[in-house]
């Protein structure tokens, strides 16, 4: 079973359980704690990320050459 996150039809965030052969059906509860499978079929209108982020995290030195020409680059 693969747990994703999508809108319905209505504009509501639902998560669903994807089954390969079997579709996909609606969760009910907290996917971090306690869930079960409804058995209904999912009414996807669109898939979103599997996770809500809550922080963004960035580093402003990925590039080495971006480094260099900021003199910020460390030994």
């Amino acid at each position: 079973m693969k747990i994703i996150r999508y809108i319905d039809s209505k504009g509501d965030t639902h998560y669903g359980s994807y089954k390969k052969n079997n579709g996909t059906t609606r969760i009910i509860g907290d996917i971090f704690q306690d869930f079960e499978d409804s058995g209904d079929s999912a009414d996807i209108f669109k898939l979103l990320a599997p996770f809500e982020p809550k922080d963004i995290i960035c580093i402003g030195m990925n590039y080495k050459q971006h480094a260099f020409e900021s003199n910020t680059h460390f030994p």
